[in-house]
């Protein structure tokens, strides 16, 4: 008998519904906490302005000149903007990364489960090398993943999250070639100005681009037929 995976309807569903409610917590419930940082810093530095003022006799008590604590505002709030910008920031990279890793794990189990069921192991050092090994495992059913039409953007994300986990190397020359707006600021390559991929906001990386992946390993479950046999 030949051996076949199964995507059986309800589960290709269940797939992509993990994936759904992971988009869905971001754009509804994360995305809003940072919607608005410009007004988030403008009412910071009013706060503290208000408060500085509201002290009694401060200029004659403490000696300071309003102009300069105006000044100390101002910077205080470029301060708070930077903060903000960059968790803004880290958070839209932590989420592409969590989808990302979310859809290699389906692949880990739909191939472990189907194998189990079939009374097959793998070896758990081929197991190990995670994506992979479910790329060489889908191939030997007839599915080659560079044949898929959401191939290039699986590539694309795949390059992004190593770049995002690693900095500078292999995956971010890579991921240079496949987006190099990614990169670009100002005529200058960010990720070489800035040497670290999360300790500053480097990567011009956006909401679109998180959507756009969500559309790509979707389509990706979409596109497989429900049996694959070995080939």
């Amino acid at each position: 008998m030949k051996s076949c995976l199964y995507l059986w309807e309800p589960l290709c569903k269940r797939f992509i519904e993990e994936l759904t409610i992971i988009k869905g917590y971001f754009l509804e419930r994360i995305y809003p906490v940072f919607a608005n940082i410009e007004d988030e810093v403008e009412k910071y530095q009013k706060d503290i302005w208000e408060d500085f003022m509201s002290t009694p006799c401060p200029c004659e008590e403490m000696d300071i000149d309003p102009s300069d604590f105006a000044v100390d505002c101002i910077e205080a709030g470029i301060e708070k903007y930077q903060i903000l910008s960059v968790m803004k920031y880290r958070n839209l990279a932590m989420w592409i990364m969590c989808l990302c890793q979310v859809w290699e794990q389906q692949l880990i189990k739909f191939i472990l489960d189907e194998a189990r069921h079939c009374g097959l192991k793998y070896n758990d050092k081929d197991v190990s090398k995670g994506f992979e090994f479910t790329k060489k495992a889908f191939e030997l059913y007839g599915i080659k993943f560079e044949s898929l039409s959401c191939w290039p953007g699986i590539k694309e994300l795949r390059a992004l999250v190593n770049t995002l986990k690693h900095s500078e190397g292999d995956s971010a020359n890579k991921l240079r070639k496949l987006r190099p707006y990614y990169f670009q600021w100002e005529g200058t390559d960010k990720l070489e100005v800035y040497g670290s991929t999360l300790l500053d906001d480097t990567l011009n990386i956006s909401t679109n681009d998180f959507i756009n992946y969500y559309n790509v390993l979707v389509s990706f479950w979409e596109i497989l037929p429900e049996t694959m046999c070995k080939v």
